[in-house]
């Protein structure tokens, strides 16, 4: 029988395995500065927003639902949206008080893509469907569970 932590990988290994064939995937982490900044040129400050479908806001902080093996972790998703309508969705994880990890996976204009992968990566850290409030959403032991944020369009 496989550890949570080996099925999580091998789900995750599946997952991105499916979404490359649309998706271009980049992972981040501990860069060098001039990679930072050469990042950070390529990819403009006000260039990209949080994409909203009405009142749905795709982002969301999860956090462990098993605060004692938690050790302050996180793990942030979001679906971005530049000025040319192309979409990516981007997974940051980590300890709190640190920037982490994250990966970043660009659908181009294909959204439909980029809300396909937010849903299913939501489920696989959290075992709910997307959408879901905060009021809805069930605590799965073992999972990650949604931090209420308060997001201003």
């Amino acid at each position: 029988m496989k550890s949570g932590r080996e099925e999580e990988e091998n789900v995750q290994a599946k997952l991105e395995e499916m979404t490359l064939r649309e998706c271009k995937n980049e992972v981040t982490g501990r860069e060098s500065l001039k990679a930072k900044k050469e990042k950070e040129e390529s990819f403009p400050a006000n260039s990209q927003r949080i994409f909203t479908d009405g009142d749905l806001v795709y982002v969301v902080k999860l956090t462990p639902s098993n605060s004692q093996n938690a050790n302050r972790k996180f793990y942030e998703m979001s679906l971005l949206e530049d000025d040319t309508k192309k979409y990516s969705v981007k997974f940051q994880w980590g300890r709190s008080g640190t920037e982490g990890m994250s990966q970043v996976f660009d659908c181009g204009t294909n959204l439909e893509k980029a809300k396909d992968l937010f849903s299913r990566k939501f489920a696989d850290k959290t075992g709910n469907k997307w959408p879901t409030s905060i009021t809805d959403f069930k605590r799965i032991d073992g999972m990650y569970t949604m931090t209420d944020v308060n997001y201003l369009k």
